[in-house]
This record gives structure tokens, C-alpha cells and sequence, in this order.
């Protein structure tokens, strides 16, 4: 009997005869009846070898992409890491790219959290709505960094000059206000623009965007 296997051409390596003994053989040689079962053992072990190795591949390509490595919004140190480079901005911080100034950006990082913690913002038209959750959504709650540059949504647009120190204490309020509330707070919390989000949902679309902008201003 041939061997067509590769487990079967491993273990005829180890067992020179495998593979060609004949049944009547076998059945009347003690040792190649331990051989041949020993041979089929390691055939077993080398095919579970190969599934194991398997997971472990599909384990590292993939489901290790689905765990979460940005910063946890909603704990302290993060949270008064924000704050600390908060107040690093002055007046006269200067945009490493884009068109707003320092006021301005202060302005527009508040608005996600406007969205909800006031009534400034309505509610997106349902049309409008299913649009935002399937063609924006994903960019705005994944891991992935905006890039310099990026088109701004309309309710976003600051236009005009802002009090500095009005918006910066205003941001560090509502960063503290969303650690104080906790990641259980938002579990399927309700956003405007794109239904329920988890809480790793919304703690990438807090922390995505601050760390974007006050990495835009140097701090």
C-alpha cells in the first residue's frame, strides 16, 4: 500500500517500513503491529499539531484586532491626562495644520459632548440619520486615527473668534463630567447621529477626536 499523505510521509520517515506493510504481515508480526499503531498515533498528533497551529493563526490575524488598545476615556489617569494637556493650550498656540485657531478648536472639540449632554444640537433628519450609521459611523467609533485634514461635518464648523478660557473650561468640564459617569453610563447610549452606541464605541469617538485636535495644536 502507497503512501499519498504528508502526515504518512512523516511518520514513514520515523518508521521506514509504514506504509507498506501488508495486513497479513501485520497481523502476524507483534512488532510491526506496535510499529503501525505507533505510526498511527504520531499521523494523529501531526494533524492535530497542524489544526492547532491553525487557530493560533486565525487567533492573531484576527480576533486579536477586535481588542481594544486606545485610551480608556472613562478612567482617571487618562482623564486628568487629557486635562493636563488641555491646559498646556495658550492663546497664542499656534495649528500644526488645518485653518482653526486655538478658540476655535477649544469650540469644536465641545461639540460631541453638546451632543449630549445639552439641547444645542438636533436630532438629524431619519433620511440623513441612516446615512451617518452606515457611511460615517464606522470611521467616527473604530480605532483607526483621522487623518490631517479631514472634511468637517456642518454642526462641527466654528466660524467667528471664541473665549479662550471660556472653552477651555468648558471642555475640561465635560471630560470630567464623562469620567465621573462612567463606561456603564454609556452602554447603549443613544447618539444623536448614530443610534446606540457601546461604551468602546463612544470612548473612541470622545478620545479619537480630543487626541486628534490637541495633537493638531502640540500638546
Amino acid at each position: 500500500m502507497e503512501s499519498h499523505s504528508e502526515g504518512n510521509d512523516l511518520v514513514a520517515g520515523v518508521f521506514p517500513g509504514f506504509g507498506t506493510w501488508s495486513s497479513k504481515k501485520t497481523k502476524h508480526d507483534p512488532k510491526a503491529v506496535l510499529d503501525l499503531k505507533i505510526g498511527r498515533c504520531i499521523k494523529k498528533d501531526f494533524a492535530l499539531n497542524r489544526f492547532l497551529l491553525f487557530l493560533i493563526f486565525i487567533y492573531s490575524k484576527y480576533i486579536q484586532r477586535f481588542k481594544s488598545t486606545m485610551d480608556n476615556i472613562f478612567t482617571l489617569p487618562v482623564t486628568n491626562t487629557l486635562v493636563s494637556r488641555i491646559n498646556q493650550l495658550k492663546p497664542s498656540t499656534q495649528t500644526s495644520w488645518g485653518k482653526m485657531s486655538v478658540d476655535q478648536m477649544l469650540a469644536h472639540c465641545c461639540v460631541p459632548y453638546e451632543m449630549v449632554f445639552t439641547e444645542i444640537h438636533s436630532r438629524p433628519h431619519p433620511l440623513f440619520r441612516i446615512m451617518l450609521k452606515l457611511f460615517v459611523k464606522q470611521g467616527v467609533v473604530n480605532e483607526k486615527p483621522y487623518p490631517k485634514n479631514s472634511r468637517t461635518a456642518p454642526a462641527f464648523i466654528i466660524t467667528g473668534s471664541k473665549d479662550f478660557e471660556q472653552e477651555k473650561a468648558r471642555l475640561i468640564a465635560f471630560v470630567q463630567q464623562t469620567h465621573a459617569l462612567g463606561a456603564s453610563c454609556f452602554e447603549g447610549k443613544e447618539s444623536l447621529s448614530f443610534g446606540r452606541l457601546s461604551s468602546q464605541e463612544w470612548n473612541n469617538l470622545f478620545y479619537k477626536h480630543l487626541d486628534h485636535h490637541l495633537t493638531q495644536f502640540g500638546v
